[in-house]
């Protein structure tokens, strides 16, 4: 719905994108470097096989592994105190596509993940940065500037070779907002990185890097 400063965008739409596109998600270049990715956030998070961790996404192909799958608005997760060491949620799987464009739902996501957690954990999110994504002059021309929401048209191919036609809004943020927002919810900011697909890493932030890695905790 409008509010006074731009529009917000209904998230809903992901479920049936989602639907559609079946097994052929795992076919994007984003989908493709989980095992570096896992293997940097075990390691910086000092995760073990009994570690409890809540991820706020996209839900995964069953490949045997212990885990409750729940399919529910991130806004309205009710989780407390289950995750005792972590919880992550990368590449834009709820925030950033959630409500795009609305700070209370943002919000309200992060509320959840703070509750979910124990004293002590923590919080690993990833965002699409705003200096990166406005410097392709595409992007800068479909970025609403009062919600830092970008908006494009794409075509989503299901197994069968389908195609249909969709509207992909998504908010960006800077390194500043993301640290005010998650300070708002009581974390504690530890460290933003520069977040590259495929090869996470302990990067310092610039510029270049399309997102934001931040690192938080709750006290």
């Amino acid at each position: 719905m409008p509010n006074e400063f731009g529009e917000t965008y209904d998230g809903t739409i992901y479920r049936a994108v989602g639907n559609w596109l079946g097994e052929r998600y795992f076919e994007y270049g984003f989908a493709r470097g989980t095992a570096q990715e896992v293997g940097f956030l075990a390691e910086l998070l000092g995760l073990s096989a009994r570690s409890r961790v809540l991820d706020v996404g996209w839900a995964i192909a069953d490949e045997g592994l212990p885990g409750e799958f729940h399919v529910l608005d991130a806004r309205f997760m009710e989780f407390e105190s289950t995750a005792d060491q972590a919880a992550i949620c990368l590449c834009e799987g709820a925030f950033g596509l959630g409500l795009a464009g609305s700070d209370a739902a943002h919000q309200q996501i992060l509320d959840n993940v703070f509750r979910a957690l124990r004293s002590g954990g923590h919080f690993v999110l990833s965002a699409i940065q705003t200096s990166n994504a406005v410097r392709d002059p595409a992007v800068a021309e479909a970025l609403d500037a009062y919600t830092g929401t970008m908006w494009e048209d794409e075509v989503i191919v299901d197994l069968e070779g389908q195609e249909r036609q969709v509207a992909i809004y998504t908010t960006t943020f800077s390194f500043r907002e993301l640290k005010l927002l998650l300070e708002r919810s009581g974390f504690e900011v530890i460290a933003g990185y520069g977040c590259n697909v495929g090869n996470f890493a302990r990067k310092p932030l610039t510029v270049d890097d399309i997102e934001i890695m931040m690192v938080a905790r709750k006290p």
